[in-house]
């Protein structure tokens, strides 16, 4: 990656988190004419104070998709720890794998991976055991990914045709992720 395509990202996410964080507010022109008497506000919302919850969860889809796709895999877990102000401390993991097998190249990779961040729940709460949440989230990831020897075939009818092997390779890959979800406890213990 070129380094105005890494500053760029830079930018991009550095923006992104001032507007998550509401360091960029936005003003709004007020009208000066109306009196308390005019502005129906609705009446202020209780604000529950909610005690500590540890959350573990397995992605359920994965499974399903791995047997419908034959030529992948993925496995994913997570881990939110709940803090205060509605901000959840996230770790999340998994692994996965695929096998290419096209006409012309073949090579088969196998990964692991982590991401760790945070939620913010954006409903409100409606009382200190509701823990049902809309949530905005940041994630900071790394994998490590391994890949097999490919053989490929290049075919070419003016310089004849080319087939070789490239040998494996291991990488580590790291980005960043910007997410939105829903959690709905299902059943409270």
């Amino acid at each position: 990656m070129s380094k105005k395509a890494t500053y760029r990202y830079i930018f991009i996410l550095s923006l992104s988190l001032c507007m998550m964080c509401g360091v960029l507010p936005v003003c709004a022109q007020t009208d000066t004419a109306t009196t308390e008497e005019d502005t129906d506000e609705p009446p202020a919302r209780k604000k529950f104070v909610a005690g500590h919850q540890l959350a573990f969860g397995i992605d359920l889809v994965q499974p399903i998709r791995n047997s419908i796709v034959k030529n992948r895999y993925s496995y994913e877990a997570e881990i939110h720890y709940y803090l205060k102000n509605e901000y959840y401390a996230v770790a999340e993991g998994g692994w996965g794998g695929s096998e290419v097998t096209y006409d012309d190249l073949k090579y088969n990779t196998t990964n692991y991976f982590g991401r760790a961040g945070f939620n913010k729940s954006i409903l409100y709460r409606e009382s200190a055991k509701d823990w049902d949440m809309m949530f905005v989230g940041l994630r900071a990831a790394m994998s490590n990914v391994n890949r097999g020897a490919a053989t490929y075939t290049v075919i070419d009818s003016v310089w004849g045709n080319l087939a070789g092997v490239s040998p494996g390779k291991s990488f580590v890959a790291a980005w960043a992720e910007i997410t939105t979800g829903m959690r709905i406890e299902l059943a409270h213990g």
